[in-house]
């Protein structure tokens, strides 16, 4: 807990607006010692609220060893410093001005004489009373100073020399020495902090507006998190504490097509992979793009294969999820129906609702409680429908039935598991088309949030690529229902949310109070709309005209600013294009292969899951290419010959040892 101050009042800075707000003071502080900018203000006035100034009150920082401010300081475009700030009265600016003036024209005219050396020295200092006069002779006494970087040489005693994280190591460990070494390194800042806040009358630094405000946003751009939680860096000056079950760990990160949204994802992804922690990250990779992450030790599931089972959570667990993800996934739809179409739709659904419900609960139930998957759910309504005795209940079945084949795909029908454990690329390319791949997405989505409570509940950060195609219309605008619930719920039970998109006005709506948002350039103008309306005019100006490779950086934590990836990008990015390329052109559509293989869907699908440990001996098999060992494997899992030639195909496509269109196919 941070302590309060005898003489000032002291606030963190969300939004720096305009310094003349600050001249109604005697004296103000501004302060960055890497956890953002803070301003302090005379005890008990009124703190700054116009002129673009956001801000929240917060106690006295601890001091940190520095160095006087000099020139060099003045002119960096990122600082950790401090400095306490008088305006100088416009009667006393001009007066100095005006003496100024009279003695360069006196040099001038000593200067035509032959003795030009006042006049050297005083050409000098022209340019900077040239700022005040443009500047409004608007001018401010200061006395700065710079914090010291842990990797600094500094004076640790007579003829001794350290860095000053060996000299703080050695402080805690009881070194007498070093701890007066630290004190004194620490002087300057205790010396600010215990100021009172009056003019400076006798003040070493002179500085214009306009340097001033060159100063202030040097002192707003850099910000370090490193307590609380594991740091990963947004940008080379700007890091944030992911610390699950602590507080708002949630990141939003939007951006047009090749403008670097990903790779900055990527990049902090790839900082995660040093630490053991988070143990769980489950990442679903809509375009195989984070598939690079095996070589940081990550897992990568194909979700051509079994991921996860939905019934694996329990029957009501489950038929939840499968209702509201088959909602999320129809709402998607809505907007290719006219009005009376979407109409009719909906009032069909609904006469056939509670009757389909009641069976599909029967049928989810059922698979359930014998530790089944999606496979024995569909089988469970196949038998109901052939049982039915009258119409209606055929509709209602046959509903329910529908429904649950919109989810059927190997993906969901690992029957080992719920969900993944550990850190895991779930890579969604494979799957054909943009419907399969959200209704695998949304499914695992709803299971982290129907598991969220209990002793086996999933702990951990989720990773939600190209978010937009999740988004679907609400009574309150586009939203992804399942995400938002994730965001607002489950803070607070160790979940967090990190979600890659284009468009800022398609996200959902709890991440538009994500700890940090980084924006890179958008043109769309509802885009541009919404990033104005949260974040403001100035907001949407710099995002409409940003480069590739730069982001705008809204966070609470920190001032607004314009970044740029860390430098791992120029790594991580060619990985990221190198896995995205790798996984172009290998879609395997499975509604259509069993077609072509006369095959039921359902059936192709229990056939695929059942004998996928033994895909690689069918595989040869069905090429000719298999040993002995291989021909004996396929012989004992009692198939028939035709069946286990065709499904040898198609783990053959499965796994790129035969094309998508191969002649063999159902031959």
């Amino acid at each position: 807990m941070e302590p309060d101050s005898e003489y000032w009042d002291w606030y963190k800075v969300r939004k720096a607006g305009n310094l003349t707000e600050l001249r109604q003071y005697p004296a103000f502080i501004l302060w960055n010692g890497g956890d953002g900018l803070r301003l302090a203000v005379p005890k008990g006035a009124k703190k700054p609220e116009g002129r673009g100034w956001s801000l929240a009150k917060r106690g006295e920082p601890r001091p940190w060893p520095a160095a006087p401010m000099t020139e060099e300081d003045l002119a960096k475009e990122k600082l950790l410093g401090a400095l306490i700030a008088s305006p100088v009265p416009l009667g006393e600016v001009k007066k100095n001005y005006g003496r100024f003036m009279r003695n360069y024209r006196r040099a001038q005219a000593l200067a035509q004489m032959g003795k030009g050396k006042l006049l050297e020295e005083l050409e000098k200092m022209r340019p900077w009373w040239e700022e005040v006069e443009r500047c409004g002779f608007e001018v401010y006494a200061c006395y700065g100073f710079r914090f010291l970087d842990l990797g600094e040489e500094v004076k640790a005693g007579f003829r001794e020399t350290a860095t000053l994280a060996d000299l703080a190591k050695r402080a805690r460990e009881g070194d007498e020495k070093a701890s007066k070494a630290w004190e004194r390194l620490e002087k300057p800042a205790v010396k600010l902090l215990e100021a009172k806040p009056k003019r400076l009358r006798r003040a070493p630094l002179w500085l214009t507006r306009s340097q001033l405000e060159r100063l202030l946003y040097a002192l707003s751009v850099v910000y370090r998190e490193d307590k609380g939680g594991i740091e990963v860096f947004l940008a080379g000056d700007f890091s944030i504490a992911v610390r699950l079950g602590a507080g708002n760990s949630n990141l939003l990160v939007v951006g047009e097509s090749q403008t670097g949204k990903s790779t900055l994802v990527g990049c902090l992804l790839a900082q995660l992979a040093r630490w053991g922690w988070p143990e769980n990250i489950l990442i679903l990779d809509w375009a195989g793009e984070y598939t690079f992450l095996e070589k940081c030790g990550f897992r990568v599931l194909e979700a051509l294969d079994p991921v996860c089972n939905p019934l694996a959570l329990g029957p009501a667990a489950a038929l939840e999820i499968l209702q509201q993800a088959a909602y999320e996934a129809a709402e998607s739809e809505r907007g290719k129906f006219g009005v009376w179409g979407l109409r009719e739709a909906e009032k069909a659904l609904m006469e056939a609702e509670r009757e389909a419900a009641q069976e599909l609960e029967a049928a989810v139930k059922e698979g359930s409680e014998r530790g089944g998957t999606l496979i024995d759910v569909v089988r469970a309504l196949e038998k109901r429908l052939g049982s039915a005795r009258t119409q209606n209940e055929r509709d209602a079945v046959q509903a329910a039935l529908n429904r649950v084949e919109l989810f059927l795909h190997p993906a969901l029908c690992a029957r080992e598991w719920a969900l993944p454990e550990g850190r895991v690329v779930v890579d969604l390319s494979g799957l054909p088309g943009k419907r399969v791949k959200k209704a695998v997405g949304l499914t695992m989505l709803r299971m982290i949030l129907a598991g969220a409570e209990g002793e086996h509940a999933w702990r951990g950060l989720v990773v939600v690529d190209e978010i937009h195609n999740y988004i679907v219309p609400t009574p309150a605008g586009p939203d992804c229902p399942v995400v938002t619930d994730i965001a607002n719920q489950l803070s607070k039970h160790g979940v967090a949310v990190w979600a890659v998109g284009q468009q800022y006005h398609r996200v959902p709506v709890g991440l538009q109070g994500a700890r940090a948002t980084a924006v890179f350039r958008q043109t769309h103008a509802e885009a541009l709309r919404a990033v104005e309306l949260s974040m403001g005019r100035e907001a949407a100006e710099t995002v409409r005209n940003l480069p590739p490779r730069q982001f705008y950086l809204f966070a609470d934590c920190s001032v607004p600013a314009v970044r740029a990836p860390p430098p791992i990008a120029e790594k991580v990015a060619p990985l990221m294009a190198a896995s995205k390329a790798s996984r172009e052109n290998r879609q395997l559509d499975f509604q259509r292969l069993a077609a072509r293989l006369g095959f039921e869907y359902a059936d192709l699908v229990e056939l695929y899951v059942r004998y996928l440990p033994h895909a690689r001996a069918l595989a040869r098999f069905a090429l000719r290419a298999a040993s002995p060992e291989e021909l004996a494997e396929v012989r004992s899992l009692d198939l028939d010959a035709k069946v286990a030639m065709k499904l040898g195909e198609l783990y053959a496509i499965r796994y790129g040892l035969l094309p998508p269109g191969g002649e063999r196919l159902g031959a």
